[in-house]
């Protein structure tokens, strides 16, 4: 069964005659077709067994499909005409794809219909990837191992936060990515104890931190990993959170298996943290769930009840952060089999890997 089809049975499984949906990568997941950035403004109506795909603008060479494709500007008169026609009452929608504007604009569009909001199904379709999303992703993985080899041989002192992240978007497409997942982060020093620092102008200097995330997008899937490297020679007190967090972020994947909640992965690395008192300087979730967007569902995080499923493609990226020294995180993807997780970035993470003397 398509993707469409399960989604269209899970509509008429809760009574609906007609949904739309409104998000680019939603649609692209169903119907495949173009590319996210092709399908901005674009709009999906489902009803029954048909689908009708809405375009902004006229495309070419869409591949071949069943799907009735119509302009965008007709969305309102045809969707009104297929409603009456298939004499439909209640129009469903994703509460995720809905702002408040955006359901009032819908009542307008949908008059004299009621609408009802669902639950994220697609979100818990794109949990678990098939073998095509696999095959894509495991590539994206590949190229970010290579990419990570290639840019520790570019650490050097001179070197500046913004010219490194110039140079490994440059390497990453370079290896075969389409485009990078999201602007890399390069941090060198304090900037590393930031988790989201944005490159700046700030050169590297000997014996300091260098923290690199990164990730590669091909197929329109996403890949994402972290190293801290070692400009120099490592001070005590860093080896010593290094393996720390080393110690913990395998400790984290080995934990990562089947039908367990992805909060019960988070508490056991906060757990390990709290032991040495290192709990405040944790300061962000475990990882995420990553596919066509780099931050899918589930989260691991304090809060989040999901079981972990076969076939999810997870981050692991513990990490700890102390302001005006330095910060450290170490990141891979697995994926969830049945057996437990299984990495899919492999780019060493050993100390005396990581350490760059020269």
């Amino acid at each position: 069964m398509t993707r469409i089809k399960k989604f269209q049975k899970n509509i008429l499984e809760k009574k609906l005659g007609a949904f739309f949906l409104l998000d680019k990568t939603n649609i692209f997941y169903l119907t495949k077709l173009l590319n996210p950035w092709q399908l901005w403004g674009a709009k999906l109506l489902l009803i029954k067994n048909e689908q009708y795909l809405f375009l902004p603008k006229d495309f070419q060479k869409l591949p071949k499909t069943s799907m009735k494709i119509e302009s965008l500007s007709d969305f309102r008169q045809i969707s009104k005409e297929l409603l009456s026609r298939n004499r439909i009452r209640k129009v469903g929608y994703l509460k995720s794809e809905m702002t408040i504007q955006g359901l009032e604009k819908a009542r307008r569009v949908f008059r004299g219909r009621s609408l009802m909001g669902i639950s994220d199904a697609i979100s818990e379709m794109r949990m678990q990837k098939d073998k095509e999303e696999m095959r894509i992703i495991m590539r994206a993985a590949g190229i970010i191992n290579k990419s990570f080899t290639k840019i520790r041989k570019l650490i050097r002192a001179g070197v500046s936060e913004k010219e490194l992240a110039a140079k490994f978007i440059e390497i990453i497409k370079d290896n075969g990515a389409e485009d990078i997942s999201f602007p890399p982060v390069i941090a060198f020093g304090s900037n590393s104890a930031y988790p989201h620092h944005q490159p700046t102008a700030r050169k590297l200097r000997k014996n300091e931190v260098v923290l690199i995330d990164g990730g590669a997008r091909l197929g329109n899937y996403c890949s994402d990993m972290t190293r801290t490297f070692f400009y120099g020679k490592p001070e005590n007190q860093f080896k010593n959170i290094y393996q720390k967090v080393l110690e913990v972020q395998r400790m984290a994947v080995r934990s990562v298996r089947t039908k367990i909640e992805a909060r019960e992965v988070f508490k056991k690395v906060w757990e390990s943290f709290c032991e040495e008192g290192l709990e405040k300087y944790f300061i962000h979730g475990l990882g995420h769930s990553i596919g066509l967007e780099v931050h899918e569902a589930p989260s691991l995080n304090l809060k989040d009840k999901t079981r972990i499923r076969e076939n999810m493609v997870l981050t692991i990226e513990p990490g700890l952060y102390f302001p005006k020294k330095w910060g450290i995180r170490i990141e891979d993807m697995v994926v969830v089999g049945k057996s437990g997780a299984r990495n899919l970035t492999s780019y060493p993470k050993e100390l005396s890997k990581i350490s760059i003397n020269r």
